[in-house]
């Protein structure tokens, strides 16, 4: 004889079992693909100054934080500080993409690139900086990877500020 307490507990694991929703896995591999395609896309938009290819790979809620400048958030800061940054002088940036990292689920990911920064200095030569780029994307809504938080620095020392 089935005791009332077993039976309901074996109906709960069944409901439970068959209500539970099915996630497809995740393929690593083509996420990683799309990641790698998405920051490649940033760094040709970066070498070529589109700014809106470039703008167009960001969050509305994402970060940027640039040497020497304020933090910079949301769409309307992203589109300013793009639109600023390829309108320096002399600007030209090359970077090679040298990591690319997807979470175990897929919903974020890193990516790190190296490169070059030159721009026109004050005596109108050109100052060539070398930059570590490192991009935090997240998967949006309708499967692209975005940008939500963007820094980048030099591997140059800071002058000693003792003197």
């Amino acid at each position: 004889m089935i005791r009332p307490a077993h039976w309901l507990a074996g109906l709960a694991a069944t409901f439970a079992v068959a209500c539970t929703p099915t996630v497809p896995p995740v393929d690593l591999a083509a996420e990683t693909a799309a990641l790698r395609a998405a920051a490649q896309a940033y760094h040709d938009g970066a070498a070529t100054m589109d700014t809106d290819a470039i703008a167009a790979l960001y969050t509305a809620d994402a970060a940027i934080y640039a040497p020497d400048t304020p933090t910079i958030q949301g769409m309307d800061g992203v589109e300013a500080f793009v639109t600023g940054f390829a309108s320096a002088p002399g600007i030209q940036v090359q970077l090679d993409l040298v990591e690319v990292v997807v979470s175990a689920d897929a919903d974020m990911g890193y990516t790190m690139g190296l490169g070059e920064i030159t721009t026109e200095g004050p005596d109108g030569e050109a100052v060539v900086e070398s930059v570590r780029d490192f991009h935090v994307w997240r998967k949006d809504v309708d499967g692209s990877w975005k940008l939500v938080v963007d820094i980048w620095n030099s591997p140059v020392p800071l002058a000693d500020p003792t003197g």
